[in-house]
Order: C-alpha cells, then structure tokens, then sequence
C-alpha cells in the first residue's frame, strides 16, 4: 500500500474520532427552558453552524441600498426558509435593522446563536462593519442570541438592554444573557439600560422613545416573565413612525399591553408595528384587540421561521392593515422620506393563494 494512501486513511480515521467525541461533548448540557427556549445550544453547535448558515443568502432585491438611501430604512431579517424551525425547537427569533438617512445604524435583537452569521452575512452585504447601537429587547436567547457571532464580526459601539439586574435568568436565556455581558466587557462596548421616559436621536433626524420596561424602583422584574420587560422603543422621522416591542403581550401575565395603552393612549400609534411575540403559531401569547387598535398600524410585520396559526393571521388582517410575514415574505425593508408613506421590499412574492393578495409587483409595493 502507498503511503500517500495510507496517511489518508489515517487522517481519516482520525477526523471521525474527532466528529465522535465532539458528538458526545455536546450533549452534556440538559438545561431546558418553558415556552419557546427549550433547546440547550451547545458552543461547539453555535460554531459548527457558522459556515452553514452562511449560505443561506438574502436575495439582491432586498439589499440594494441605493433604493433606499436618504430615506429611514427598517429591515426585517427572516430566519430560515419556510416551515423549518430552529434545531427542532419551535421558531427562531428576532432581529431588526434600523439605518437613519444619515447613515446611523441601530439592530434591535439579534436572533438565535444559528443565525449570528447568518444576520453578519446580510450587514455586511449591506455594506455595514459598525453598528452603533445594539438593542437587546429582553433576556431570551431567540433575541440575543446571535450577539457572540455578531461581535466578533462586526463593531458595536453601545448596548442597551432592558433592567439592570438580571441574573435571576436561568437556563439557555441566562448563559446567553451572561456570554453578552461578558463579551461586551471583554471588547470594551459601552452599556446602559433603557426604561420608560428615556430617549435619544438616532443621527440628526430620527427619535427613540422608549415606553417599556417600568423603572426597577417602580417595578419587580423577577415577577413576570422576561417577555413583559421587552423594551418598547418608538422610531420617529417627519410624519413617519415604526415601533417594535419584543415580546411584550401575554394576556395573563402582568398585563404589559393593557398597562401601555391606559398610561400612554394614542401615543402609541404607529405607522409601521414588529408584531410583539412574532404573530406566534397557535396564538401564543397573542396581542390583545385593544393593543391592535391603539397602535392602528398601516403595516404590521410579524417574524419568525414557523407560519402563524391561522385565526390569528386572519384577525390581523381584519385591521385593514397590510399585515406582512418573513416567513411568507422573506426578509422585509420598509423606508420613508418621513412623508407618512412608505416602500416596502419583500424578498418573496407573498402567496395569496394561502393568505389574501397583496397589491405589489416583484415583490414591492407602495403603503399610504
């Protein structure tokens, strides 16, 4: 036997040991998490992923900057193509990006540890190395979790998360919460929390208002469930208004949304809405009709990789209100001149066959 020959085999065979005890390793964590976090990610998973996820490409159509440059640009990235799920959990989560006409940067959660690369591949497709501001909405790893890949790959240059003490948090979300704090630590990145009454300009132009979280004075935050801490953050540019609220919304606990509407009123109107929770299948933890009202939004986007039940996709579409999905729609960007209306880029042509018929051509559309 030639020794070319023989040296393959031994690598060979060394590799699928490797594969093995890599294979084993990872199953030694058992944590488990209720409602939507019930999947231990292991770090060699979260790595392994990596490569992986950088293939799943966002199509041109949605990424073209010079359609919306000078305009407030919101991007709702999707997750992984329709009706697959995150490593046999439920869904994956969230993430949002936020770029001012002056060129500011703002990404709100950063999804599932799987689909890091996958949100530093679409920035950097963007033409993005900085964010300058990361918004973490609350404590729960379909949020933040994509934050270890995300800043090794791209400079942050502020955090804000939702409360001041969370290391109540257990589980998944709590080593996810801790890995953030320690990488921001560790890289130096600036962090503050948000609560109600705060706000700050994104650039010259645009307005963050937040509503939520309560202040930790006012409020016990180990009380509830995580959701109801999401920071509620308003943009504002002109006549033009977006708002995203993590997963605020559970009916019976604490009642966030019911709480915002009496305090605040129509000021939480908005043009543009994240759907709170991601339009869940089943109707998990669905907003309430009076939420849905006070916001009166023209278009409600709701995410994740799973599609909504049924009955709560049709009582969204009873608002008439364009009522968009990334799950149908793909990764989404909406932008305004500040004008009130907006273009909206679906990276799919949304099938009407299955949930009513948009007035748009190759995926774009115009919403007044």
């Amino acid at each position: 036997m030639k020794k070319a020959t023989v040296f393959r085999r031994i690598c060979y065979l060394i590799t699928v040991l490797m594969l093995m005890v890599t294979g084993c390793g990872a199953n030694k964590e058992t944590d488990s998490e209720e409602a939507s976090n019930e999947e231990t990610v292991s770090d060699e998973a979260e790595l392994s992923g990596e490569e992986e996820l950088y293939e799943l490409e966002y199509t041109d159509i949605v990424l073209d900057r010079t359609k919306t440059e000078g305009k407030l640009a919101v991007y709702f990235f999707r997750g992984n193509d329709l009706w697959k799920t995150w490593r046999g959990g439920e869904h994956d989560g969230d993430s949002v990006l936020v770029i001012t006409p002056d060129g500011t940067t703002l990404l709100y959660d950063c999804n599932t540890p799987n689909h890091g690369a996958n949100i530093v591949h679409a920035l950097q497709r963007l033409g993005i190395d900085k964010i300058d501001y990361f918004v973490n909405s609350h404590p729960h790893i379909d949020h933040l979790g994509g934050f270890p890949v995300l800043a090794k790959h791209i400079e942050i240059g502020h955090v804000y998360t939702s409360a001041e003490d969370l290391t109540y948090v257990t589980g998944n979300n709590g080593r996810y919460y801790r890995k953030m704090i320690a990488m921001m630590e560790e890289l130096g990145i600036p962090h503050s929390f948000l609560q109600e009454g705060d706000s700050f300009m994104l650039g010259e132009d645009v307005k963050a208002t937040v509503y939520n979280p309560p202040s930790p004075e006012e409020f016990n935050y180990n009380s509830v469930n995580e959701n109801e801490i999401s920071i509620l953050l308003k943009l504002t540019y002109g006549e033009s208004s977006y708002i995203m609220g993590g997963d605020i919304g559970n009916p019976d606990n604490n009642k966030t949304e019911e709480k915002l509407i009496a305090k605040y009123g129509s000021e939480l109107h908005a043009d543009v809405a994240k759907v709170n929770h991601h339009m869940m299948p089943g109707g998990d933890n669905p907003s309430t009709d009076g939420w849905l009202q006070t916001i009166d939004a023209k278009l409600w986007v709701g995410q994740m990789s799973t599609l909504p039940d049924d009955f709560e996709y049709f009582r969204f579409r009873q608002l008439d209100a364009t009522i968009l999905h990334t799950s149908l729609d793909g990764a989404i960007v909406v932008s305004t001149t500040g004008d009130g209306t907006y273009d909206v880029q679906m990276e799919r042509e949304h099938p009407s066959e299955m949930y009513g018929s948009l007035d748009a051509v190759n995926g774009y559309m115009k919403v007044e």
